[in-house]
């Protein structure tokens, strides 16, 4: 059987119906509200609104819970690997990852283009170490070289042209610190979903969507984060995140 190669979506909030297309061979995405085009940014923001990832630390069934605990402390620890003093937090929305770290570094930029998810990070983590930054991902608002380690954390999926966003990573990154990417590997998260449909037992997700999750317009492979990561620097690192195997992450030493 041959890979899907094309989501569509719809979404609800209310009366208000968000709908997405996704073409993972042409690397190409439809989004719209009620019909009419909109831009990224207030398609992530719906995103944040309709599907935070509070559903899965607050989800009703344990086995959600539990991976996405699991995953944020493997990225963690990802981030600890090099011992950095100053971190970037990219998409950080609630500071969900951040407070697995926070005690072991000397500051964070936390980072998102959602001004009521930088407010809830800095709310939530509470900590004179910490800084809030309301920016895009493709122009980061920090200064170059400014950064031990950078994660983005579940960010990739969301953006258009994901090559240039590791390049502006790069670039706030010292050399010799290190990125560190994980995206969703909805390649098996997918077909889940539709085991689940096919059972009539999707419900168990509760909130969650039952397709391909909202905000995100691209997939990729183990492979394919590993072609994209190397524009940042020398892959050090690749693979899934275990036990679970639903997210994959690579690890990037700036050059």
């Amino acid at each position: 059987m041959s890979p899907q190669r094309i989501f569509e979506d719809v979404y609800y909030d209310g009366e208000i119906v968000y709908y997405k297309k996704v073409d993972v061979q042409n690397h190409s995405f439809t989004i719209t509200k009620d019909d009419k085009p909109i831009s990224l940014e207030e398609w992530n923001s719906a995103v944040n609104r309709l599907y935070p990832m509070a559903l899965k630390e607050k989800h009703k069934l344990f086995l959600i819970r539990l991976k996405e605990e699991m995953r944020r402390k493997s990225l963690a620890r990802l981030v600890l690997q090099n011992n950095p003093k100053v971190v970037a937090d990219i998409g950080t929305e609630s500071g969900h990852i951040t407070k697995y770290f926070l005690n072991k570094v000397e500051k964070v930029y936390c980072v998102d283009i959602d001004p009521e998810m930088v407010s809830q990070a800095v709310k939530n983590l509470s900590s004179s170490k910490v800084v809030g930054v309301v920016t895009g991902a493709n122009k980061l608002e920090l200064p170059d070289n400014s950064v031990d380690t950078l994660l983005a954390a579940s960010v990739l999926e969301h953006l258009p042209d994901p090559v240039s966003f590791i390049k502006e990573f790069k670039r706030v990154v010292r050399k010799g610190g290190r990125i560190v990417i994980s995206i969703p590997n909805d390649l098996a998260i997918v077909k889940i979903k539709a085991i689940l449909r096919k059972f009539g037992i999707s419900r168990i997700l509760g909130k969650l969507s039952c397709g391909l999750a909202m905000g995100h317009i691209q997939i990729f492979s183990l492979r394919d984060l590993r072609q994209i990561a190397q524009s940042g620097g020398k892959l050090i690192g690749s693979g899934y995140l275990l036990p679970h195997f639903l997210d994959i992450y690579a690890v990037i030493k700036v050059d």
